[in-house]
């Protein structure tokens, strides 16, 4: 890791891919370890006296990273509406079982 602002911001923009392929790959554990990581560079990075030496590459480096931020918010709101949908299930199969449970006592 390099400890220039531009040093920094690289190293950020390396996170942010290697959290992208978390995320294509659902390794939310890791990607959450690495997002932690990728704040800190970001925070150290962004002081109030921060001159990159290459202005022109730093806003480019900025828009890939928000890009790909985008790209990993798209894949998690898709996995947490895919585990909404699976909770819905199992709370279907939940009241189902319940209901025959209590019909089955009805008869019995």
């Amino acid at each position: 890791m390099t400890v220039t602002p531009d040093g920094l911001l690289a190293d950020a923009l390396r996170l942010t891919e290697q959290m992208r392929d978390l995320a294509q790959n659902a390794a939310w554990d890791e990607l959450a370890r690495l997002e932690r990581q990728r704040g800190g560079l970001l925070e150290s990075c962004f002081t109030r006296h921060t001159r990159f030496q290459d202005r022109d590459l730093a806003t480019q480096n900025i828009r890939k990273l928000l890009d790909m931020d985008q790209v990993i918010l798209a894949l998690g709101k898709a996995r947490r509406a895919e585990l909404a949908t699976e909770l819905d299930q199992l709370q279907q199969g939940r009241h189902a079982t319940k209901a025959y449970t209590s019909t089955r006592r009805m008869s019995v």
